[in-house]
């Protein structure tokens, strides 16, 4: 797994050791409900390699709100800051152009719809305090090749990595008790995939398309197979 402090190297390698934080004036805020820090709302910057600053108006940066980066195709990177500890809904959805994101490990949820259709997104470090991933969160990131899921996380949750068409491995924690419908459908390039022994129903559609698949490791527990389940998994033997 690579974790965030590699990742920040990685970033910062690529695009300079000296990069600042994007202006304030980059970003449309509103104060959180417990009134301790911001939500950032909107950005309406140029785009390409962005650094989110830590403070907005005087207040920490607490979240990356609902549709803040939204079809943002010149978004080219982006460093979230150390304060920032939820991403919401739709947060960076559309960004299609998105190569690398540095997720700090003060975040501990990352919304439905968050990366979805970010085509060139090929590495992603989820930190260790992320308990929540929530539906369709990398959904159709095309790019995408593994992904290391933190040991936090009891479900992942329905449509999660759908159609992430370069995804060759994942790793699920044994901590994980439920995956959802349709989870990883479409991962035409996954070749194998240890389900943990404390699932006990693999949903519908969960491996749906997945045409290199060619081992799954199927706990005893598992009491229940959804339907269309490993459809057009052709190789599984």
């Amino acid at each position: 797994m690579i974790n965030l402090g590699m990742s920040m190297v990685l970033l910062r390698a690529e695009f300079g050791q000296n990069r600042t934080s994007a202006p304030e004036s980059d970003f449309e805020v509103k104060l959180n409900d417990a009134r301790d820090g911001c939500i950032i709302t909107r950005y309406t910057g140029p785009g390409g390699d962005v650094v989110i600053p830590a403070e907005i108006q005087g207040f920490p940066v607490r979240e990356i709100g609902y549709r803040a980066f939204y079809d943002c195709r010149s978004l080219a990177s982006v460093i979230i800051p150390a304060s920032v500890t939820e991403i919401g809904a739709y947060a960076f959805q559309g960004c299609s152009n998105l190569v690398l994101v540095a997720i700090p490990e003060s975040v501990t949820h990352i919304g439905a719809y968050t990366f979805q259709h970010c085509h060139s997104l090929a590495s992603v470090a989820i930190p260790e305090g992320v308990t929540l991933i929530d539906k369709r969160a990398f959904y159709d990131c095309r790019s995408l090749t593994s992904v290391v899921i933190p040991d936090r996380v009891t479900l992942i949750s329905e449509c999660t990595f759908s159609w992430c068409r370069s995804l060759t491995s994942v790793a699920i924690p044994e901590g994980v008790t439920l995956i959802g419908a349709g989870a990883f459908a479409g991962c035409r390039n996954l070749a194998s995939v240890a389900i943990p022994e404390g699932v006990t129903l693999i949903g519908e559609e969960m491996f749906y398309g997945c045409e290199s698949l060619a081992s799954v490791a199927i706990p005893e527990g598992v009491t229940e197979i959804g339907a269309y389940a490993f459809q057009g998994c052709s190789i599984l033997v």
